[in-house]
């Protein structure tokens, strides 16, 4: 029970990370030390505290002190009681049980004191949570209880959502299975009606966790369904951390295998397709930790027809991809290159799809557009007819020889109209077929070279000397750094230049694949001027950010140490300046590697030199690499 609650909790301070920025932070601290002693600057207090929360709890505690001290100088009881609720919780969080309880004393008199039955209720509830960790149950209800009645009174029912989970938790401890359930219903109802998706969220995932622990395997089946259908509607592919709650099992693998497969025929008697999709992909994967690669392609094949069915084309190809990996590792390509196949066709089916969807809302647009001006020639045709008759007419009055004359020029005209009319239509109808033969050469060339990268990996199994399996690894980084911008430019509208900002993430998320690295140990964040650039500008760029990135990644980091990357691009007047910092060793630690001499170094003193651009290197503080571009395209 303790591990879940805790790797509970790890997976919410993962949502909240990338949060904090560090010129906020920098900012509000600035402001900070030339604020008056006022009410504002009360709250200023609470913002600072707010920066710290990935950073240091103890600063977090700092701030919120300095806070509830001044609010008690100036009399100000909203912020001294909304600073005793911040920090009880962080109390709360250190395991302080005697400074939370003596505050949270101090703050329910203090609430009691200013009337304010808003504030009782959170402290009741906080109150209760205390107790609860003290096994004092009895204590803890009544708490509980309080905090409900509270909430009713001030008509702030919807927040009893959270009262009831408590609750449950409480009974659940006491192990009063009835009660528990009952309160986790109610909790669950409560928060749907109130309709704020995160709580809700949060509910449907504590549902399904506390159902799977306790083996309810049909009320599982009927909340993991509800569950990934919820959070389908917001995007079309689920990421793993909200996928399953199977990771948060306190047993070996063999047990949670025979779980998984426990859950399957429950899942095909209630037609919970979804479920039972991701249940064939989950169970592939544990099969393939535990050794079982056969087992892995039954369970992955088995998740195939399930995901064509839904049209889950993202879960489909992850399925193919594991099965050619298996395969790979055994050495088996013949069987393996069919399966990378169809990965990559539903891969560029998903991206198809998008630029099908694109030409034929265009198709639809020139469609409109050509009846209108065909609607317009005929009004036009109708007008000069009708003009051609009345001077027809005036003519044959004042002589045949001038109505002859007027009848070849109305001729005349009309023909030359037609003539470029039909010019105009077989440019316009030239310059769409141009557009798609753009997009299918960057399709296919973003394609031959995915061909390559796969072929360098493979490769890469027969190689035995470590240096030369390396430097295959940055060969097909450096290809799949060119491939990325092929990406980009038949995804957009823009044939001719690429997003900076997107490429660069997704450089960044590949490198990091490649080597392996934890995102939990080097972090990576990117602070890039929204500019399109055209391809020859962004090839070099690209090649360049890749040695940069892999050097920190490799190097930077010894010994699993902690670290983050940072990557900036600006525009300067006519100028772009590249940055990428790291706080590792630095570059001094590392050059008697002979870094300076290798062929990534000359590489990238190759590129700057194409784009004309000024390098700059300073190890003071880890390694910064400045590049002041001079010769660039923004399209």
């Amino acid at each position: 029970m303790f591990l879940r609650v805790i790797l509970c909790f790890c997976f919410l301070i993962g949502c909240l990370n990338g949060l904090l920025s560090q010129s906020k932070k920098d900012s509000l601290l600035s402001e900070l030390a030339t604020a008056k002693n006022d009410t504002s600057k009360v709250w200023l207090l609470h913002d600072v505290a707010v920066q710290y929360h990935r950073i240091s709890i103890d600063s977090m505690i700092y701030y919120y002190e300095q806070a509830l001290e001044l609010a008690r100088e100036l009399d100000f009881l909203e912020g001294e009681l909304s600073a005793c609720f911040r920090l009880c919780r962080r109390y709360q969080y250190k395991g302080e049980k005697e400074k939370e309880r003596i505050l949270l004393n101090y703050a329910l008199q203090l609430a009691k004191r200013v009337n304010s039955d808003v504030w009782l209720s959170q402290f009741q509830l906080q109150l209760g949570k205390l107790h609860f960790r003290e096994v004092k149950y009895d204590s803890a209800y009544l708490a509980y209880a309080e905090a409900e009645r509270l909430n009713i009174e001030t008509d702030r029912a919807g927040h009893n959502w959270v009262v009831n989970y408590n609750l449950h938790e409480l009974f659940e401890a006491q192990s009063d299975e009835e009660k528990a359930i009952s309160y986790l219903d109610k909790a669950y109802e409560i928060s749907k009606a109130r309709g704020i998706r995160k709580d809700f969220g949060w509910i449907l995932f504590k549902r399904t966790s506390y159902y799977y622990h306790k083996k309810d395997y049909d009320r599982f089946s009927a909340a993991q369904e509800e569950y990934l259908q919820f959070l389908m509607e917001r995007s079309t592919s689920l990421d793993s951390p909200h996928k399953f709650l199977f990771a948060f099992a306190d047993q070996d693998i063999s047990q949670t295998i025979a779980d998984v497969e426990a859950m399957i025929p429950y899942h095909k008697r209630r037609n919970q397709d979804l479920s039972l999709a991701e249940t064939y992909h989950y169970l592939g994967g544990l099969k393939k930790q535990s050794g079982d690669l056969e087992g892995a392609i039954i369970a992955y094949n088995n998740a195939i027809p399930v995901a064509q069915g839904l049209a889950y084309k993202t879960l489909e190809s992850s399925c193919y991809k594991s099965i050619y990996e298996i395969y790979e590792s055994k050495n088996d390509f013949v069987t393996a290159y069919p399966f990378m196949k169809k990965h990559h066709t539903v891969i560029d089916s998903l991206n198809s799809a998008e630029v099908r969807k694109n030409l034929s809302a265009l198709e639809v647009k020139y469609e409109a557009a050509k009846k209108d001006k065909e609607l317009a020639n005929n009004e036009l045709t109708l007008q000069k007819s009708a003009q051609a008759k009345s001077t027809f007419i005036l003519i044959a009055i004042t002589g045949g020889l001038l109505a002859f004359v007027a009848y070849w020029l109305i001729f005349f005209k009309n023909k030359t109209n037609n003539r470029l009319s039909s010019q105009k239509e077989v440019i316009e109808k030239a310059l769409g077929e141009k557009e798609i033969l753009l997009k299918e050469i960057h399709h296919r060339v973003k394609n031959n070279l995915q061909v390559i990268s796969s072929l360098l990996n493979w490769q890469s199994k027969f190689i035995e000397d470590n240096k030369a399996l390396k430097s295959m690894q940055e060969g097909r980084n450096r290809v799949q750094s060119m491939a990325l911008i092929h990406q980009n430019l038949y995804q957009t509208e823009n044939l001719t230049g690429v997003e900076v900002s997107d490429y660069i993430e997704k450089l960044g998320a590949s490198l990091f694949n490649s080597y392996n690295i934890k995102k939990e140990k080097v972090t990576f964040s990117s602070n890039v001027e929204p500019l399109n650039l055209d391809v020859d500008t962004l090839i070099p760029l690209g090649l360049i950010l890749n040695e940069l990135i892999s050097n920190a990644l490799k190097h930077a980091f010894p010994e699993d140490r902690e670290g983050e990357i940072q990557v900036s691009l600006q525009k300067q007047e006519e100028s772009l300046l590249l940055e990428v910092k790291d706080d590792g060793i630095g570059m001094e630690s590392y050059d008697n590697k002979g870094l300076k001499d290798s062929f990534g170094h000359k590489l990238i003193e190759a590129f700057a030199e194409k784009l004309k651009a000024k390098l700059l290197v300073d190890s003071s503080y880890g390694t910064t690499v400045k590049i002041l571009i001079q010769n660039f395209k923004i399209v």
